[in-house]
């Protein structure tokens, strides 16, 4: 899985203007910088989705529709003073373009900007259109001359709306936000930067089974729910990347997404094919609240048994916690001809009898411990065709059928005072849990002999979830 993050650009182009002779009778600044005005050359650009390369409508990833249609930057200075508001409006197919020149001081700005819009807005008399003397837009009003709503603006909040979001039926674009600083002076290039309030999804099938595929339906659990409230501008982490940050989160609602469901066209895969993607999908910026802090999937297909199509279903996890707004989330999903069981055992100290589950759930296993003592899991693993043949199943330790593997366990909360291992001889994993609360995943990668000459890859996660014991 791969996070591509898309950014829309507006370049301030920092250009020299004539030099200017200091003498005794310059007013030097507080910080002791002579307050020359510069000459600040605005220029707007776009950064594609796959990569930060100049490139605009080339873009493998972004569509017609995902650009600036328009855009409005709002400039205060250090005391938080607007000394300039700027329209935008974009040319079609336009890699970058010169908006206009400001003579400024030199310092530090706060630049509010705004992408796709909608707002009420006055023209400066006698000026060009772009110059604007004030910008209602989203409930926060900026006036030049005035003090910028500083903090109005970083705990405003909007309604995400874009499960399903359809640009189509929204010529006006994807609405796009950003705050940020830059201090500017002579011979500087300063870029400002849009994100798109959405993110994007995109599934890419590979089919490793012996038989045709119909991918008929896709559905990820755990997205945010339409009507959801979002911070307008984009939370910023400590290194100044997107974020995910919640107004309130106790209120935030999450929805299964249905990612394509089209019984009647599906997606169908021949033996070997690969990499091929469904239409992209746009969702709300998530966070998952699934017990394995990942997004689950679940996939419904047919497959083509001799001349028949047999209904079949495969459950997966996207390996990612969130999917901040501005991503492209992209999910490479294999079908295999393999499939996965467990069996679990607990053996608590003598006298206690802490109750254990292991659950079953979307073929991903959740065992659920109370309390301290060993465990035991005997993983099997077997073709589809012999689901309903056990005498077929093997373990990791059948090395006629298992190449190799490897076991990477993520333990952050300590439950394990004997981390989980592989015995060799029976190929049980083997573990002992500490009586600490948390919980911790045992991911499984086996190289599976397909045949003499082919090796496939399988991977399989348990999650464990340790509980005190009441």
């Amino acid at each position: 899985m791969h996070i591509l993050r898309s950014l829309h650009t507006i370049a301030l182009l920092i250009a020299t203007g004539a030099i200017l002779s200091s003498c005794a009778s310059d007013d030097p600044s507080p910080n002791g910088r002579h307050q020359a005005p510069i000459t600040v050359k605005l220029t707007l650009a776009t950064t594609p989705m796959a990569s930060q390369s100049r490139a605009v409508w080339t873009d493998p990833n972004a569509a017609d529709g995902e650009m600036m249609h328009t855009a409005y930057v709002v400039m205060a200075d250090e005391s938080g003073r607007v000394t300039n508001i700027i329209a935008v409006k974009p040319s079609d197919e336009s890699e970058r373009e010169v908006i206009k020149y400001i003579t400024t001081e030199s310092g530090t700005y706060t630049f509010y900007n705004f992408g796709n819009i909608a707002a009420n807005t006055s023209q400066i008399a006698g000026s060009d259109a772009s110059e604007l003397s004030s910008l209602s837009i989203q409930g926060l009003n900026f006036r030049v001359g005035s003090q910028a709503p500083a903090s109005a603006a970083a705990s405003a909040t909007t309604t995400c709306a874009f499960n399903n979001f359809d640009l189509s039926v929204h010529p006006e674009g994807i609405p796009m936000t950003n705050i940020e600083s830059h201090e500017l002076s002579n011979d500087e290039t300063v870029e400002l930067q849009l994100y798109r309030q959405l993110s994007k999804l995109r599934f890419l099938f590979t089919n490793q089974t012996a038989s045709k595929v119909r991918v008929e339906k896709v559905t990820v659990g755990n997205i945010t729910a339409n009507g959801t409230s979002i911070y307008l501008f984009p939370p910023k982490d400590d290194n100044n990347g997107v974020c995910i940050s919640w107004p309130n989160a106790a209120q935030r609602a999450t929805q299964t997404f249905t990612y394509f469901d089209q019984a009647d066209a599906p997606l169908e895969l021949s033996e070997g094919q690969a990499n091929v993607a469904l239409p992209d999908q746009y969702i709300n910026e998530s966070q998952t609240d699934h017990a394995t802090g990942r997004f689950p999937i679940n996939i419904t297909l047919k497959r083509l048994s001799g001349t028949e199509w047999q209904a079949d279903e495969r459950h997966a996890l996207i390996t990612l916690s969130d999917a901040p707004r501005n991503a492209l989330v992209m999910v490479p999903i294999t079908l295999t001809d393999f499939l996965f069981d467990l069996e679990a055992f607990f053996y608590p100290p003598i006298g206690g009898y802490p109750p254990y589950s292991m659950v079953k759930h979307n073929d991903e296993y959740y065992a659920t411990f109370k309390g301290a003592g060993d465990f035991q899991l005997i993983p099997h693993i077997y073709r589809y065709a012999d689901r309903d043949n056990p005498e077929e199943w093997f373990t990791l330790n059948n090395t006629a059928r298992v190449e190799s593997y490897t076991m990477q366990v993520n333990d952050p909360s300590s439950i394990f005072s004997t981390r989980p291992h592989v015995d060799q001889t029976t190929g049980e994993i083997l573990g002992t849990l500490s009586g600490n609360t948390g919980r911790a995943s045992v991911h499984i990668t086996a190289y599976l002999k397909v045949n003499e000459s082919q090796t496939q890859v399988y991977n399989r996660t348990v999650f464990f979830i340790a509980e005190t014991n009441d």
